[in-house]
């Protein structure tokens, strides 16, 4: 998620009083065959100090927060997370890729819009 989605999120949680659970995905089908780069374990190891980054700030503006950290295809695995945590708004960042580029690469922020039964506000 951007900065920008960051801190709008945390600022619409901390003025509506809601609950934050910030989601993030390791997708491993982006490992491509013979890729040497860092395991799982590393790379889960690599995004949780941002996660409770986000949580740490969050908390300092009386949102009650946590994250999820999963493995998975990033839309699904989105999607999944919302229904498991019974989320009433989903807010997602964007790449801003043109059209072209989401046909081409797919957008995490278009397969949730579509897929998931809440709300999604897309931030950039």
């Amino acid at each position: 998620m951007s900065e920008a989605a960051t801190r709008y999120v945390i600022d619409l949680a901390a003025n509506l009083g809601a609950r934050l659970v910030a989601v993030n995905v390791i997708d491993p089908a982006r490992r491509a065959p013979g890729y040497r780069g860092p395991r799982v374990d590393q790379l889960r190891a690599d995004r949780e100090p941002a996660l409770l980054e986000i949580v740490g700030t969050a908390r300092s503006r009386g949102v009650e927060a946590t994250f999820l950290l999963w493995t998975g295809e990033p839309g699904k695995s989105i999607v999944a997370a919302v229904e498991a945590e019974g989320a009433d708004m989903v807010v997602v960042g964007t790449r801003a890729m043109d059209r072209a580029g989401r046909f081409l690469l797919g957008s995490v922020s278009d397969y949730v819009v579509y897929h998931a039964a809440c709300p999604v506000l897309v931030a950039r």
